[in-house]
């Protein structure tokens, strides 16, 4: 979780540098962190579904 937010608060700082708004530069940030956390689950998931098997 910690990682995630580090991320977050990065992908943010590297949009607001780039001239967006704030409110852009967080929407964008958090929506990329929340697509990978989606994935990272989704592969999870997936992993323990194969070791069932």
């Amino acid at each position: 979780m910690a990682e995630q937010i580090t991320l977050a608060y990065r992908l943010f700082n590297m949009r607001r540098w780039a001239g967006a708004s704030w409110a852009k530069a967080a929407a964008w940030a958090l929506g990329l962190v929340w697509r990978n956390a989606r994935n990272d689950r989704r592969t999870e998931v997936e992993r323990a579904a194969r070791q069932r098997l």
